[in-house]
């Protein structure tokens, strides 16, 4: 049978693995003996068989919005919403 070893970011977290499963931004593992481990945020990069290795990586944070979108909206609502806004 085949069991990888499953790294992340060049360190093994996770050994003899025989079922890998992503779902949204998670990944599901389960090794010979059954113990499962949830692995969020991360992405399937490799499978290399001959080397029974599952190389991961982390994603990035999607739901953060940039800086540069909040200031680009900031100045959007000042020139364009709140024009005529009187300076006291």
């Amino acid at each position: 049978m085949c069991e990888f070893k499953m790294f992340l970011n060049g360190e093994r977290v996770f050994e003899d693995v025989i079922y890998a499963k992503v779902a949204e931004d998670h990944i599901y593992l389960r090794d010979v003996l059954g113990r499962s481990k949830e692995i969020p945020n991360s992405k399937i990069i490799e499978v290399d068989v001959n080397s029974e290795r599952l190389i991961i990586a982390r994603i990035e944070d999607r739901k953060q919005v940039p800086a540069q979108w909040t200031i680009v909206f900031w100045f959007w609502c000042q020139l364009i919403l709140f024009p005529y806004q009187s300076v006291s």
